[in-house]
């Protein structure tokens, strides 16, 4: 058989629940092989991988186009090759393969600090298998409570106004060069004010996982300290509870990216007794037990 196919890839936009959110469908479309006999041709597939491919479907002659809706997900590369198959079952060698990888939003910030700009690093958010960031468009729209500038692959993001507190709001999309993209809609960030407790970075490295250690000394009077780890930036919040589970106070509540840290606590104000420390981010809770001795 002579066979001698090219294949290029395409976008197909799909509705998801009635609003465009990422690319999850790719056309696949070649040149139909001219042999008399022709029958089909068979499209393999292989994900994250230039090897291993697997096939994927099979279209009948004169069939060139095929559209891959199997679990299109942002963040990964997707290959495709082919081979054209006549009617005795005899098989071509497989074309070329082509590739395209599709850009992701990794987005999880959850809150910024009243009066103060956060900045990120692309990088910290955005990837694509087949792009550097820079080739990347980034585009921050219907924002609420919020400014935003993109400076030397850094996003900058400010509480508007300035000294706003609550919730903000915004829309994320990234485009690639070949017109691929990612969406993430509805982000929410807490605006806080900062804490005016006292936060010491211990410049200790960066914990793998969330971490609170017991206050010391303990028991104490009045000042204790507590330390503890943030494995990524974090909206943290450190609360003080009676043993009626009665919130009493709170410690510390603050973004703070990560690293290990240590808090001092006055208790200057309650009376002697045995509290309980909750600390809460991200998903993460744990909670200890301090003794205040006047």
């Amino acid at each position: 058989m002579k066979f001698s196919p090219y294949l290029y890839i395409i976008l197909i936009l799909v509705s998801v629940q009635f609003s465009f959110s990422q690319t999850d469908s790719l056309r696949i479309h070649w040149n139909i092989n001219p042999e008399p006999d022709m029958w089909e041709y068979r499209l393999f597939r292989s994900v994250n991988s230039l090897t291993n491919f697997q096939i994927s479907q099979t279209v009948s002659h004169p069939g060139s186009l095929a559209v891959d809706r199997n679990q299109i997900f942002p963040g990964n590369l997707y290959a495709y090759t082919l081979c054209a198959v006549d009617s005795a079952g005899n098989q071509s060698q497989n074309s070329d393969t082509v590739s395209v990888g599709l850009p992701e939003i990794g987005w999880t910030l959850s809150g910024i600090i009243s009066g103060e700009t956060t900045s990120l690093a692309l990088s910290s958010f955005l990837s694509d298998p087949d792009n550097n960031v820079n080739q990347l468009q980034l585009i921050i729209s219907n924002a609420i409570h919020l400014t935003d500038t993109i400076v030397d692959g850094n996003l900058h993001i400010t509480p508007d106004p300035l000294n706003f507190i609550g919730e903000a709001h915004m829309d994320l999309t990234v485009n690639d060069q070949a017109g691929f993209w990612d969406q993430e809609t509805g982000i929410t960030l807490s605006v806080i004010q900062k804490s005016p407790v006292g936060i010491i970075d211990l410049n200790l490295g960066i914990p793998t996982e969330f971490e609170l250690s017991q206050n010391y000394p303990n028991p104490f009077n009045p000042v204790t300290h507590i330390r503890f780890g943030v494995p990524k930036t974090s909206r943290v919040k450190i609360e003080l509870y009676n043993l009626l589970g009665q919130k009493v106070d709170t410690i510390l509540e603050n973004i703070l990216t990560s690293g290990y840290y240590v808090v001092d606590y006055d208790a200057s104000s309650l009376p002697s007794g045995i509290y309980l420390y909750r600390l809460e981010a991200d998903g993460f809770s744990e909670i200890k037990r301090m003794i205040l001795l006047k």
